[in-house]
């Protein structure tokens, strides 16, 4: 039920950066696990796989290793504070 519910849903992260989009800092692990909290979905940052440092706005694919086998995909939009 929470990888459906995950895959559904498109996650915005509001982050400062620069005028060429890049972040001052980086979108991490707790952050997402944070805002998916503030959504309802309890997943912890250690079962969230970002593959490399988000660093830029845009959108992002991160997935989750919910129970074992399972692995929900998950978009990431990160836009301009």
């Amino acid at each position: 039920a929470l990888a459906v519910k995950l895959a559904e849903m498109e996650l915005t992260i509001l982050a400062q950066a620069s005028h060429d989009g890049q972040l001052f800092g980086s979108v991490t692990a707790r952050s997402i696990s944070d805002r998916l909290g503030e959504h309802g979905c309890k997943v912890e940052a250690r079962l969230i796989r970002i593959e490399e440092p988000i660093r830029k706005l845009g959108d992002y694919t991160i997935h989750a290793r919910l129970h074992g086998d399972v692995i929900a995909a998950l978009t990431v939009k990160v836009v301009q504070a």
